[in-house]
């Protein structure tokens, strides 16, 4: 049996290798909080103690000649003084066998003598936590997660999003007055809770495809901008008003012929962008080759436009956009196709792009750059370990 304490003022007054410090260091995310260990031995040996004479006093009323009531009396302090003396015992084993159990305050009932652990539940050690996302941004699916880790299925979507909404705020502090050049936009389909066809009226609104568009830089790979909605002029020029803030001087844009991006891009950049569409035609007749369906069409022609501004016609592509397409549904077991994945949430999906791209950008090793694409880009200098994301997006 553990006792819980809260952790508040363990460490109080102790050196750094005591042991209450060093189990400490896998007592969960959040602040951490120590009882104090000399008050909490006065009230163990005062419990013990006033059950003692509680005791003494007790048999005394009960068995002395004395009328009925204070026989009443004496087994009543009797009953208390040994329910008292329990108590200080239960505490002073606890401490003598270094039994208890550190947890949050946050995790405690409000009264400072019950020690009532209310919320207990899900709170992972730091390695389990790195286990769990290492998984994820690998391309693992949760219910793979639960079986290999033993941790259950909802505390692992409860930290995907944790960590996720904390990977959307690191990205957006640290994506800021880029130096890029050349930027490739591009949009990848998904679904939230059923795909758009099958949609019945009364269902949830959030409920249909979702639309990933991302922005990558050409030179560094970095993908500084993304933006998860529907696929049209408002989620085209919410995103494209993203990536304009965030750069510093004139770049040249690349995308595919959605008209949104052409109206998006003259409302945000005016004249201070140089655009250009590149559109690919591909050959599909599923109904000859049928074992080809879900094979690489075979490419047909390609045409370049110069939209605005003078871009560079030779550098019109989105080939690493479309490659960073691949890369995405590789690594969200929810965008892999044909599987059983999917986000029931918008929130949710969210939060797993949001992690996703913080991987991308701040851990993978990109194969050509032999670096990670924020290293490349100058805004970071060293190696991100997914342990060093996670506490970063704490």
């Amino acid at each position: 049996m553990s006792i819980p304490f809260p952790v508040s003022y363990l460490n109080q007054g102790q050196p750094k290798d005591h042991p209450s410090n060093a189990s400490n260091e896998n007592s969960g995310d959040g602040q951490d909080y120590h009882p104090n260990l000399k008050d909490r031995h006065r009230l163990a040996f005062g419990s013990a103690s006033l059950g003692g004479i509680g005791i003494a006093f007790g048999v005394y009323c009960s068995y002395r000649n004395l009328r009925h009531r204070w026989v009443l009396i004496g087994l009543a302090i009797l009953v208390g003084g040994i329910a008292l003396y329990i108590h200080g015992m239960y505490l002073l084993l606890g401490y003598a066998l270094g039994n208890y159990k550190i947890v949050l305050q946050k995790d405690l009932t409000s009264c400072p003598l019950c020690n009532t652990v209310s919320g207990m539940a899900n709170v992972l050690g730091r390695d389990t936590q790195i286990a769990v996302i290492a998984a994820l941004v690998e391309g693992s699916s949760i219910r793979s997660i639960e079986r290999i880790t033993g941790v259950h299925r909802d505390t692992v979507m409860r930290l995907c999003v944790r960590v996720g909404q904390g990977c959307a705020a690191l990205l957006d502090a640290k994506m800021r007055d880029l130096s890029c050049r050349f930027l490739q936009f591009d949009e990848v389909w998904g679904f939230i809770g059923k795909k758009e066809r099958h949609l019945q009226p009364g269902d949830d609104p959030q409920y249909g495809d979702v639309w990933t568009f991302c922005a990558i830089d050409a030179d560094t790979k970095l993908v500084p901008s993304f933006r998860c909605g529907k696929r049209d002029h408002a989620t085209a020029k919410g995103f494209v008003s993203d990536v304009a803030s965030r750069m510093r001087g004139r770049v040249q844009i690349s995308s595919d012929a959605l008209r949104a991006y052409a109206d998006s891009i003259e409302q945000v950049f005016g004249t201070e962008v140089d655009f250009g569409q590149i559109i690919k035609t591909y050959e599909h007749d599923h109904s000859q080759h049928p074992e080809l369906k879900y094979s690489a069409p075979t490419f047909v022609a390609v045409d370049k436009r110069a939209i605005m501004g003078s871009p560079d016609m030779d550098l019109v592509s989105t080939s690493y956009v479309e490659r960073l397409n691949a890369t995405t549904r590789l690594h969200m077991r929810r965008l892999t196709r044909l599987t059983l994945a999917f986000s029931k949430k918008f929130d949710n999906f969210e939060a797993a792009v949001a992690l996703h791209f913080a991987y991308y950008n701040f851990v993978k090793r990109h194969g050509s750059l032999r670096c990670t694409p924020a290293m490349a880009a100058g805004i970071e200098r060293d190696f991100w370990s997914v342990g060093d994301l996670v506490e970063a997006a704490a």
